[in-house]
């Protein structure tokens, strides 16, 4: 089963994706809205309502008004190595404003006081409940499910800044499809993702 907000002439609501359809899921004008239920999953599984073609669908962000962004940098080996830095002893957290998130085929606006803006493709972590003080194995249950994300950053203002400025002024381009987690730590996401602009990886 995979979610979305789509875009529709009447507002946004939240869908299921089957196949090359999605169906509405009456009541919930996106899908943050219907994780806010206890039951989303029944929801989302036995919803009839309007069915659109997924074809030329405009497709929100896929939680359009989450309560914060957390972000964690420097996370995976290349990427440091790609940089020229060292493995950090620790996470490095950072946060991103809400509205930074955009549907997955917005325009990201490039802006000439910053010629280095960059991009990287992230695995999105969509977290349904309050976790606080949860130990690993509980930590699952927190989890609704997994998307993706186009992680733009203004690299040139990163670096010449005394504050994270760079994160006040870019955009995260969150692809808009929920696939909700199965309550396991294994193997969350399928393999070989790749990321790429106009055609290239």
């Amino acid at each position: 089963m995979k979610l979305a907000t789509v875009r529709t002439a009447d507002g946004t609501i939240a869908a299921r994706l089957d196949g090359d359809t999605f169906t509405e899921i009456p009541g919930h004008t996106d899908v943050g809205a219907l994780l806010r239920n206890e039951n989303w999953r029944t929801l989302a599984a036995e919803a009839d309502g309007r069915r659109i073609p997924a074809a030329g669908t405009e497709l929100d962000t896929v939680v359009p008004n989450p309560s914060k962004v957390l972000c964690t940098g420097l996370n995976y080996t290349g990427h440091i190595e790609e940089m020229g830095r060292g493995l950090p002893s620790h996470p490095t957290l950072f946060t991103k404003f809400a509205d930074t998130l955009t549907g997955p085929a917005d325009p990201v606006a490039a802006v000439p006081e910053d010629p280095e803006m960059d991009w990287e493709g992230e695995l999105a972590v969509v977290v349904r409940r309050t976790a606080y003080k949860v130990t690993e194995d509980e930590s699952a249950d927190c989890i609704a499910g997994y998307t993706v994300a186009n992680d733009i950053s203004m690299r040139g203002w990163q670096y010449e800044a005394a504050m994270l400025v760079w994160e006040f002024v870019d955009q995260a381009l969150a692809a808009a499809q929920l696939v909700p987690a199965t309550g396991s730590r294994s193997s969350p996401w399928p393999p070989g993702r790749r990321t790429a602009v106009s055609g290239p990886l």
